[in-house]
């Protein structure tokens, strides 16, 4: 896209976004959770299943706005959304602070060739033996959320690894007190479940959910940059070229908007990170008035991981494998 038409597209939503229909979906989860907690306590298989279904879109939607605390896009305060992104933090357990780091840094550096993730990523993947990248390939074709997983992991062990590197800085402890905040919530937790007896009903309602929101996680994101080409540039991509660097899926009835909260629509949310997920919507139309063909370059998640497992991972990410 060109930079004057980005401006146009910037100045054409520029408006205040109120938190109001964040907070309208966090109260609705709430209702969710109650509901899912009563029909997993009826004890039939039927209720239980439905009480996942439930709790798997409610845990979704506590994703979806974990990543908008992260941009500041639920409440004008950076405080007030730092507050909402510890406490969301806890429920998926998602760190809040090395999250927001590193996603932030995928904003500005994502695709490209001189980014240290990246060569990281590529240097892992290049000198991996063939019997790991075997392995690697057998859980992709089965759907195993392996990418989702590895970053989980190393999400939580950064702030940890950075300290012992010698990496001391006021940023990095700051997210070590509150991983430890995180664990000790975490231990109480589950010792006061423990105590009044509610640990095993609470591990067999809320952890399938927890499990199947990984595979939500990597089916949503791996479409918006897998099959993008890596560029190499000293230099990050301005927020107008964007779309070079990202996808959208094409929407579906409920699942895109009332499950995903239109996370499908990336390539908007590339161009303008600052709007808020009911905003986007709006955002893709303004972008498609000048360039009709952005905001449709992939189908729908179900239609890609279909597609795209079918096929090797070797295939799929050859862009970071160098052998």
């Amino acid at each position: 896209m060109l930079k004057t038409t980005w401006k146009q597209i910037r100045l054409e939503i520029n408006k205040p976004y109120p938190a109001c229909p964040t907070l309208v979906i966090l109260s609705l989860d709430g209702l969710l959770i109650i509901t899912s907690g009563y029909l997993a306590q009826v004890s039939t298989l039927l209720t239980w299943a439905f009480s996942q279904i439930i709790m798997v879109i409610v845990l979704t939607h506590f994703y979806i706005i974990h990543h908008e605390t992260v941009h500041n896009a639920v409440f004008k305060d950076r405080t007030h959304n730092e507050i909402l992104g510890h406490i969301l933090s806890l429920i998926i357990a998602l760190p809040f602070l090395p999250r927001r780091q590193s996603h932030l840094h995928h904003h500005i550096w994502a695709g490209n060739i001189n980014d240290p993730p990246n060569q990281r990523l590529i240097n892992r993947l290049s000198n991996a033996s063939n019997s790991t990248l075997e392995i690697i390939n057998f859980l992709w074709k089965l759907c195993i959320p392996v990418l989702t997983v590895n970053e989980r992991i190393a999400l939580w062990i950064k702030p940890f690894v950075q300290w012992f590197r010698g990496e001391r800085t006021k940023a990095h402890k700051k997210e070590i007190v509150y991983q430890v905040y995180y664990l000790a919530f975490y231990f109480l937790f589950f010792v006061v479940l423990g105590l009044f007896g509610f640990l095993a009903f609470f591990i067999s309602w809320f952890f399938p959910a927890w499990i199947m929101l990984l595979f939500v996680e990597d089916m949503a994101n791996l479409p918006h940059h897998a099959d993008t080409e890596l560029y190499d540039t000293p230099q990050p991509r301005p927020l107008w070229e964007q779309d070079s660097i990202t996808h959208s899926c094409r929407s579906i009835t409920f699942w895109s908007s009332c499950v995903l909260l239109n996370f499908n629509l990336h390539t908007a949310h590339h161009f303008f990170p600052w709007i808020p997920w009911y905003e986007l919507p709006e955002v893709q139309k303004q972008m498609q008035k000048y360039a009709p063909e952005l905001g449709e370059e992939n189908v729908n998640e179900f239609s890609w991981l279909i597609k795209r497992r079918a096929v090797s991972f070797r295939d799929v990410f050859q862009a970071y494998i160098r052998k």
